[in-house]
């Protein structure tokens, strides 16, 4: 919607394109840093059922150490 609106004021002459420019690759920045947050938050969730299922493992074989 942003690049939508965007080109619109393009067109529409109330952007420059030296403007334009820069609001696009904003944009594509943005994009890369929503796309790192996600998969390290997918690693961070992978970590955390590795975890959990050591534990329950533990709890399963009546193991009271900590690993």
């Amino acid at each position: 919607k942003l690049r939508t609106t965007h080109i619109e004021r393009l067109t529409g002459g109330t952007c420059s394109p030296g403007g334009g420019i820069s609001f696009i690759e904003i944009l594509s920045n943005l994009e890369r840093i929503g796309d790192h947050a996600h998969n390290l938050a997918m690693v961070v969730f992978d970590i955390e059922r590795i975890h959990n299922s050591h534990a329950d493992l533990k709890k399963q074989r009546g193991d009271t150490n900590e690993f």
